[in-house]
Formats: structure tokens, sequence, C-alpha cells
């Protein structure tokens, strides 16, 4: 089924045949035909990835353009992706259908609280690094008294900001782990994945670097 432009499929479709003939059909409609090695891989991935777990025959993938390649939606069980035939980003999107089979488990809403907080965090940014990188100056300019104010809220922000990020490195590093498993060039992949990855702890660290410098110069 297709979707205003986007192609609508499950990975068990994607592990036969005829759902790659359709899969190839719609990229040569949009222009961006696959080989048949890609196809020939991707096949391979799926069959060896329901073999694993035979649950993932019905997750849905939809291709479309997507922000940073791939997402997952554990509600709809639902994946979206841009390149099908890019294992690197399936697999790693797969590896959070495995891990979040339950949006409504503890586990599931700790994941989706978690991400909320620190997408929020990274929208803004441009606003809260300048506001607390200014906290140090203020407890330079002011007496012991509110220096010491102003550390224990650096330490608040540490302490909340690490227990937002440990649920999403913990779940990003999951899923890392299964697409490298499934790579063929697994130094390739790392070297891929690894960059957001590090784009999470960054995000996470923010408050513990202003900390550090206020209790480095305050």
């Amino acid at each position: 089924m297709e979707t205003n432009g986007a192609f609508d499929t499950t990975l068990g479709a994607l592990a036969k045949p005829s759902g790659l003939a359709r899969l190839q059909e719609h990229l040569e409609n949009e222009g961006h035909s696959a080989s048949p090695q890609e196809l020939s891989a991707l096949q391979k991935y799926t069959q060896s990835e329901i073999t694993e777990e035979p649950a993932l025959d019905n997750i849905g993938i939809r291709v479309k353009p997507t922000q940073g390649g791939g997402q997952f939606f554990p509600r709809s069980r639902r994946i979206d992706v841009t390149n099908p035939v890019d294992i690197t980003t399936l697999s790693h999107e797969i590896g959070h259908a495995k891990s979040i089979d339950d949006p409504d488990s503890l586990y599931g809403r700790v994941q989706n609280i978690a991400r909320g907080i620190l997408q929020t965090q990274k929208g803004n940014e441009t606003i809260i690094l300048p506001l607390l990188m200014t906290l140090p100056l203020l407890a330079r300019a002011k007496n012991g008294t509110y220096r010491s104010l102003i550390r224990k809220i650096l330490g608040g922000a540490v302490i909340g900001s690490f227990a937002t990020g440990a649920p999403v490195l913990y779940e990003e590093s999951k899923a890392t782990i299964n697409s490298v498993r499934h790579a063929e060039d697994k130094m390739k992949t790392i070297t891929r994945l690894l960059p957001n990855f590090l784009d999470y702890v960054r995000v996470a660290s923010v408050p513990s670097l202003a900390y550090y410098v206020t209790k480095r110069f305050a």
C-alpha cells in the first residue's frame, strides 16, 4: 500500500521474493532502484532477524524521507526508513523494535519520557547552554551563599540530565550492537553510528560541563 508517496510493507514481506519485487517497483518509480546485491543482502538480513525473533515478521516498514534516515515508532510498531536497503540504518531501528516490544511497559514509558526530555534539551541548546555557562560568572560575582546555591542548582541539573540520558544511551547502545552484529563490515558500521551516539552523550553532558566549570572557577 502506498500513502502520499510512501511505500508500506512489513519486515516479513521483505524476506520474500514477492515483497522485494514490490519494493523494487516502488524504488524504480521513485528513481532509486536497488541492485540485485542490495536486495539479496536485504532478504538475507530480514530472514535472519525473523528466524531469531518470529514476532518481528509483522513489524511495519514505511519507505519515505525520514529525518536521520530511520525512526522507530513503538506504539504503531512501525519503522520509517529513507533507504530500505541501507542495512546499517534498518538493523539499528530493528534493534529498537526488539528492545521496546511493549510501549506501555515500564521500560517503554521510561524511554518515551527520557527521549522527550533530551529532545527538548537539544532543541533549546542555544538557550540552555549560555544560561548554564553564565552561572559560574554569577558565582564569582556573588558571596558564598549565592555560590553554594548555584552549585546546588547545577548539581541537581547534572543528576537530572544523567538520569534522563542514561536510559536513552543504554537503548541506543543496544540498537547499535544489533546493527554491528548483523554487519559484514563491523568497523564501518561502528564508524557510521558512533557520531549519532556521541551526540546523545553531548546533550546529556551539557549540565555536567557547566557544573565542572563552576566548581573549577567559582
